[in-house]
């Protein structure tokens, strides 16, 4: 039986990267792997996800327990704990996966370059690059790996989904709208890191191309947490293009609601400049709602892959026409359906923990 330590510092927190890492957890234990969780311990403890057998422990013991294992596996990238644990693992024959989380991928990368590049350079890469193995979310963050290190090792494993709540009284059957469209984005309206301003931009540009040949042929709707001053500059946005008319903007909701946003609409629209993977985007899945999205969401490639939706660029003119599509072609939506079917099995987490089991076993081999 493999021994493996999972570290994410945050992973009893709130949130979608937090469950996520509690949810893998639970899977690869229920497949036969020893786990030990390493985190903070000052959140309160949930256990959503976990088997009981799975041990739990402070994060800051880890280096010292590291030789107990056959292989470590830590969350996230940018802090000390990295350089410190390459350190324990090269010293003791330990081998090391780390996930990025998106956090190398240019857009990320872009914001405070200089602070990350000069971490990267100097406690990064002498230490971490020399043992080390990398799980990525898709090819395109593994190309981000390889920018840095072009020798290192990779392999892939997504995200699982997570089930609907019960009593939330989702129909099983979609309304049918004829050609007309309702396009949702849910999730933190953080304007540029989920790329609302191209978005809104990319909407604009598709009525305009529309004009009075499909009026009310495609509905936009925008919820979630408002973030950083969204609200004003959606308002300014929605003026500015003219569409205030066919979009709307309802803010921060409760699951209920969030569930009958996600099983109305006809796509959910998310265009993140790096993620990984989104949970709004695997919550649309287990809907059987079909999603555009961008490949910096890092399931752009599944999505494709699946025919679960489109996959766009971050142009405004891309979006335009991928949002064309969803309306002018009239057999895409039935398609897409199909593939989210066919995806919501791929993304079931027994399934997914095989993805890490394989890369894990590989690890072990190489080192």
């Amino acid at each position: 039986m493999m021994k493996l330590a999972l570290l994410y510092t945050d992973v009893f927190a709130g949130g979608g990267y937090p469950r996520d890492v509690r949810w893998l957890a639970g899977a690869l234990s229920r497949a036969g792997v020893d786990v030990t969780m390493f985190g903070r311990l000052d959140f309160p403890r949930r256990s959503d996800g976990l088997q009981e057998a799975i041990g739990i422990r402070s994060w800051r013991s880890l280096p010292f327990y590291s030789k107990r294992f056959d292989l470590i596996h830590v969350f996230g990238l940018f802090s000390m704990i990295h350089p410190l644990l390459a350190i324990a693992c090269e010293s003791r024959g330990v081998p090391l996966v780390i996930s990025p989380f998106a956090q190398l991928l240019p857009l990320h990368m872009a914001v405070k370059p200089r602070k990350k590049e000069l971490f990267i350079r100097t406690a990064w890469m002498p230490w971490i690059g020399r043992a080390s193995t990398f799980h990525v979310f898709s090819q395109l963050e593994a190309d981000s790996v390889r920018k840095w290190l072009p020798d290192a090792r990779v392999f892939e494993g997504t995200l699982g989904i997570f089930p609907v709540a019960d009593g939330c009284g989702v129909s099983d059957e979609s309304p049918d709208r004829g050609s007309a469209r309702n396009l949702l984005f849910f999730g933190r309206n953080d304007v540029h890191h989920k790329g609302l301003d191209v978005l809104l931009e990319g909407y604009a540009h598709t009525v305009k191309l529309l004009g009075n040949r499909s009026p009310g042929s495609v509905k936009l709707t925008i919820a979630g947490q408002p973030w950083n001053g969204s609200a004003p500059f959606l308002a300014e946005c929605l003026r500015r293009f003219g569409i205030e008319h066919a979009v709307t903007v309802i803010g921060e909701v409760n699951e209920l609601t969030k569930s009958r946003l996600l099983a109305e609409a006809d796509y959910l629209i998310f265009l993140s400049r790096w993620d990984g993977p989104p949970r709004p985007i695997r919550e649309a899945i287990d809907m059987g709602t079909p999603v555009v999205v961008t490949p910096e969401s890092n399931m752009g490639e599944l999505v494709e892959k699946f025919g679960a939706g489109l996959q766009v660029g971050l142009k405004a003119e891309e979006v335009a026409q991928g949002i064309l599509r969803t309306v002018l072609d009239s057999s895409l939506l039935e398609r897409c359906r199909r593939g989210v079917e066919q995806l919501k099995g791929h993304l079931a987490w027994d399934r997914v923990a095989k993805d890490y089991i394989k890369g894990y076993e590989e690890a072990v081999c190489q080192r």
